[in-house]
C-alpha cells in the first residue's frame, strides 16, 4: 500500500492534473461570487423610502376620485424595510414592507358619509384594521 502511495505521489502527471483542477475549481468559485453581487446591487436600489412615496400616491389618487372627497392629502407609516428572501435555487423574492398606518387628509371628511367610504376604501385595499386609518378634515385656505 506504501508502495502504491509513493509510486502516485512521484507521478507528476497526476500531480498536473490535481493541481489543474484545483486552480478550475477555484476560478469557478471566484466567477459564481461574480455573478451574485451584481444580482445584490439591483436589488439594493429598491428603498423603503421609494415604496412608502409610490404607495402615498396611489393612495392619494385613490381617494380623490372618490366623490365628494375633494383635495387630499396622503402620509403612510412603514413596519419594516424590504425583506429579500434567498431560495433554494439562488433566487431572491422581495416581500414588500407592510404598512403600519394610513393618514388622510382630505376636504371632504366632515361628511361622515365620505369620511366612512373612504375609510372603507383604505382598509379593504391595503387589508388593513380601521384603527390603523386616521380620516380627518383638510384646513380650508
Amino acid at each position: 500500500m506504501k508502495e502504491k502511495l509513493s509510486k502516485l505521489k512521484n507521478d507528476k502527471n497526476l500531480i498536473r492534473i490535481i493541481f489543474i483542477i484545483g486552480i478550475a475549481g477555484i476560478l469557478l468559485i471566484f466567477c459564481s461570487t461574480l455573478f451574485d453581487s451584481e444580482k445584490t446591487e439591483d436589488i439594493d436600489s429598491f428603498s423603503v423610502e421609494e415604496y412608502r412615496s409610490l404607495e402615498e400616491n396611489r393612495i392619494k389618487e385613490m381617494v380623490e376620485s372618490i366623490q365628494g372627497v375633494g383635495k387630499a392629502r396622503v402620509m403612510v407609516t412603514m413596519e419594516n424595510s424590504v425583506e429579500q428572501v434567498y431560495s433554494n435555487d439562488n433566487k431572491v423574492k422581495e416581500i414588500e414592507p407592510a404598512i403600519r398606518g394610513v393618514l388622510v387628509i382630505c376636504s371632504g371628511a366632515d361628511n361622515p358619509v365620505i369620511k366612512e367610504t373612504v375609510l372603507e376604501s383604505i382598509t379593504k385595499a391595503l387589508n388593513l384594521s380601521s384603527d390603523k386609518v386616521c380620516i380627518t378634515k383638510l384646513k380650508e385656505e
